[in-house]
């Protein structure tokens, strides 16, 4: 059985604060000020959802995907609704390189489909429920979209052990040493421990009271981008892992 994947790209990115980028307006040809919503803030050349989606396309245990976006991130919305038309593109022309029948490319294309859904943008939890209902969702893999060291093994892992504890939901935290070995300042610690941001719920059977912690000292997980030092941190570790 295959798990949905939702990527959650509908909040307000107010810890990271405001990150205005100098841009050419198309129209009057000057030059304006844009705010970056946090989502498609470029690292190493590609939006921090870029990596989130990678990893969770790549996932063997992953079939359909959906980017969950808000009113507070119609920018994100429009550049994956672009990637999503390259993409398929991209593929159908692969597909008539290799002479295949028109019904095998769509049932390709089809296979890892990425899809937006615009949530409310009432907060996490509230964003989350609304698109498990409004989808009728049932075991879902849900990523941040600012973990830009997540690899598509981490999240096949994840789900094995989502199948190992036997519970309804699965919470991903590290312990809080992790970050400060990292030089990273936690927004939130609860009983020694910091979520991920990686979640498993089954829409079908929401009960908070029958979920399992996965402990994990993956650094890798660890690199939730929540401030503008977080990023910097974050740099830091892609260049020494460069030389």
């Amino acid at each position: 059985m295959k798990f949905t994947g939702l990527v959650m790209a509908g909040g307000r990115g107010t810890r990271l604060g405001r990150v205005i980028d100098r841009v050419i307006d198309r129209e009057t040809g000057r030059e304006v000020s844009r705010e970056i919503e946090k989502p498609i803030l470029i690292l190493n050349s590609r939006p921090l959802i870029d990596y989130s989606l990678t990893a969770i396309e790549g996932a063997r245990s992953v079939g359909s995907v959906y980017v969950v976006t808000s009113p507070h991130t119609r920018e994100t919305e429009r550049f994956i609704k672009r990637f999503i038309e390259e993409r398929m593109e991209i593929r159908e022309r692969k597909g008539r390189e290799e002479r295949r029948g028109r019904r095998e490319m769509q049932r390709e294309i089809q296979e890892k489909h990425i899809q937006v859904i615009r949530a409310p943008g009432r907060g996490y939890v509230f964003d989350l429920n609304y698109v498990l209902e409004k989808l009728g969702l049932g075991k879902t893999v849900v990523i941040p979209s600012d973990l830009p060291l997540v690899r598509s093994e981490d999240i096949d892992w994840v789900i094995e052990e989502y199948e190992r504890l036997g519970r309804s939901s699965l919470q991903v935290v590290l312990p809080a040493e992790v970050f400060k070995d990292l030089g990273i300042t936690p927004t939130m610690v609860k009983g020694g421990y910091v979520p991920a941001g990686i979640n498993i719920v089954d829409g079908k059977n929401l009960n908070e009271n029958d979920e399992a912690l996965c402990i994990t000292d993956k650094i890798e997980l660890a690199m939730n981008i929540n401030t503008l030092e977080d990023l910097r941190v974050l740099e830091e570790v892609l260049d020494a892992n460069q030389q």
